[in-house]
Parts: structure tokens; C-alpha cells; sequence
């Protein structure tokens, strides 16, 4: 198999998913990803969760950071 293939595939038909549901989202209030992330993690309107879910969602993007430039984790 060839892997980088099978994922080059898949992250053009991810990104392409995105970008049609993102474009459509962006014709109305709150229809997009960062919107609906921003409402899900309770930044907006502001929720007492807000700052156990942002910090989670911060871990998860310094993790992913790590994990990409090294061979770590």
C-alpha cells in the first residue's frame, strides 16, 4: 500500500468537504467551524466551561504541535 497516496487522498477530500461546508457556513450568523467551536467550548455566549474545555482544546493543539515537528509522541 501506499500511504502516502491513501492519506494524500484523504486530506484532499477532508479539505475539500471543509471548504464547501466553511463557504456555505459563511453566508449565515454562526455557520462556521470556529463559530460552532467557539459556542461547543463556551467562549461564545460565555459558559463556566470555558476555561476546562479551552484549556483541553489548547493541550490538544500544543500535543498535535509536539506530534507533527518531532518524534516524540
Amino acid at each position: 500500500m501506499n500511504w502516502d497516496l491513501i492519506w494524500g487522498l484523504f486530506l484532499f477530500v477532508a479539505t475539500s468537504g471543509f471548504v464547501v461546508l466553511e463557504l456555505r457556513g459563511a453566508t449565515e450568523p454562526g455557520g462556521t467551524l470556529s463559530e460552532a467551536l467557539r459556542r461547543w467550548l463556551g467562549i461564545n455566549p460565555p459558559a463556566d466551561r470555558r476555561w476546562v474545555f479551552g484549556g483541553l482544546f489548547i493541550a490538544l493543539l500544543a500535543w498535535f504541535g509536539v506530534h507533527i515537528l518531532t518524534p516524540w509522541l
